[in-house]
């Protein structure tokens, strides 16, 4: 439950401070009020909430690594980010990489690793942290503890992430 709700809680702030952001800056603010209006003819009503089962998840697979498809593409076509629970198993490997146009934020459930930045820097992260990663920004993580590292992903806009898997699953 408390992963739930700090997911919710980041979340919610994304939203909010794009608004304040907005809010404090008339042209982001028109052009937010411009794609609103453009993205939905004026005798569309509001989308419904969605809900998702946890039936239409999809998990994908590398050698000790588990990335289970909480929220993206095939479960939610209008979806505004990806949504990955994340479960490294002890010295497995998420390789450098950078996403061109996405942030990721990953908030760290349980376990420990090393972040593996530019340059051949690392960092190391715990259950509690939470990881703020700009488009084009290189990172990776690898699993430095001797338990499970559990982390969830949002990368936002939404990516495809299944072309980085060997197993790339089927929806649960």
């Amino acid at each position: 439950m408390q992963r739930l709700q700090r997911l919710a809680v980041l979340c919610s702030s994304v939203v909010a401070i794009s608004y304040s952001l907005a809010s404090s800056n008339p042209a982001l603010s028109q052009t937010m009020q411009s794609n609103q209006s453009e993205n939905k003819p004026a005798n569309q009503s509001v989308p419904a909430v969605e809900i998702l089962p946890s039936n239409t998840t999809t998990t994908l697979k590398n050698p000790g690594k588990d990335s289970v498809q909480l929220l993206w593409y095939k479960n939610s076509p209008e979806a505004k980010m990806t949504i990955t629970r994340v479960t490294m198993q002890p010295k497995a490997v998420s390789e450098r990489h950078s996403h061109a146009i996405s942030e990721q934020e990953w908030i760290v459930e349980k376990g420990q690793g090393t972040l593996l930045l530019a340059n051949n820097a690392t960092r190391e992260i715990r259950a509690g942290d939470v990881v703020r990663t700009p488009a084009g920004a290189i990172h990776g993580v690898v699993n430095s503890g001797n338990e499970t590292l559990i982390y969830i992903s949002v990368t936002t806009p939404p990516e495809d992430f299944s072309k980085f898997y060997s197993d790339r699953g089927s929806a649960k």
